[in-house]
């Protein structure tokens, strides 16, 4: 008499449960490690943006004054009319909007401008010294801003 073997034969055909959760644990960390670098890759894009607009503003703020000194309106008194060397500092800062105009409310700002200028005696033919910087946010004090652009230039007014 033939005896029939029947062996319980268990045939994998597809993933367990084990695997596929490990799997998805493996996939979750890898996306949110992925979503990381993005929020930190649009803050330093950013950053780069607010670097860029200062020094093309303050570049457009110098060649206005360096163009025609007499007529600037972020830099008052440049035109040298006084008998003595002085320097003038504004140290509490304008404000500057976005296309780098003048904002009096520093709510309505996007940039501060500090500078002190070095004027010599009118009978020198020396140029003004003009020592700027300006700084994002507009709130922060300069010592402390999260970012900021500086520059030191001479301007003939004569």
């Amino acid at each position: 008499m033939k005896v029939f073997k029947n062996p319980v034969r268990f045939e994998s055909r597809g993933f367990s449960l084990i695997e596929v959760t490990l799997s998805l644990g493996i996939v979750s960390f890898a996306l949110i490690s992925l979503i990381g670098l993005f929020v930190v890759g649009i803050d330093a894009s950013q950053e780069s943006e607010f670097d860029l607009d200062g020094a093309h503003m303050m570049e457009t703020i110098l060649s206005s004054v360096r163009s025609d000194p007499t007529r600037t309106t972020v830099f008052p008194d440049i035109v040298n009319t006084q008998t003595s060397a002085v320097s003038i500092s504004e140290m509490d800062g304008v404000y500057l909007g976005e296309s780098g105009s003048l904002v009096s409310d520093a709510s309505d700002a996007a940039y501060r401008l500090t500078y002190t200028i070095d004027m010599p005696a009118s009978n020198e033919a020396t140029p003004v010294k003009i020592h700027a910087r300006i700084t994002w946010p507009p709130m922060a004090l300069p010592s402390i801003a999260r970012g900021s652009y500086e520059t030191v230039t001479y301007v003939r007014t004569q």
